[in-house]
């Protein structure tokens, strides 16, 4: 494997295995992504919170490829387009007027 990939690859495990809370928005976590499966299950901390943000029209079987992917670990899904969870992060912060 080239060196630079390999480095990608160990980093992104040093990032999950610090995450105290990992976001999926926009992947539907198939079964045949054995790679990303496999860091995602050695890396994500236990006690991690686990969020996924489907789509509205987003079918029951990508759901619950997640939960059972996951198990029993927390995991929160919210049904709204990419647009609106972004939105959604910023409307608990007041905005300051400049």
């Amino acid at each position: 494997m080239n060196i630079q990939i390999r480095l990608i690859w160990q980093n992104a495990g040093i990032e999950l295995s610090e995450a105290t809370k990992v976001v999926f928005i926009g992947y539907s976590l198939p079964a045949a992504d054995f790679e990303i499966r496999q860091l995602l299950s050695r890396f994500i901390r236990k006690d991690a919170k686990i969020e996924v943000v489907f789509h509205p029209t987003a079918k029951t079987e990508e759901i619950d490829r997640y939960r059972i992917f996951f198990g029993d670990r927390q995991f929160t899904e919210k049904r709204m387009t990419v647009g609106e969870y972004v939105d959604s992060l910023f409307s608990d912060t007041p905005l300051k007027p400049r």
